[in-house]
């Protein structure tokens, strides 16, 4: 697969991961463990488990490399300010 549709689909599943991110903080209690992305951590700074987040946004559905798209979007965002708070990248 060409490195721009590689990247094309890290910028589709990255979008996703944003909304579900941010969606997310509306009920995210870091007490209870239940977070469908795997998130752990204060609601302003979380750090998502990659397995979960993956499968939350249907990574996949795309004939992808896991391990490289999720480096990709990764190494782009790790640390990067949401409008609900930091996202980190867990394993």
């Amino acid at each position: 697969m060409m490195d721009e549709a590689k990247q094309q689909i890290a910028e589709i599943l990255w979008a996703r991961l944003v909304k579900e991110f941010n969606d997310e903080a509306e009920t995210y209690d870091p007490e209870s463990y239940e977070s469908l992305l795997g998130s752990i951590g204060p609601v302003e700074d979380r750090e998502v488990m990659r397995s979960k987040w993956w499968q939350f946004v249907d990574g996949y559905l795309f004939d992808v490399d896991y391990n490289e798209i999720t480096w990709m979007i990764e190494r782009e965002h790790n640390g990067e300010k949401l409008a609900t708070g930091r996202i980190h990248f867990g394993s």
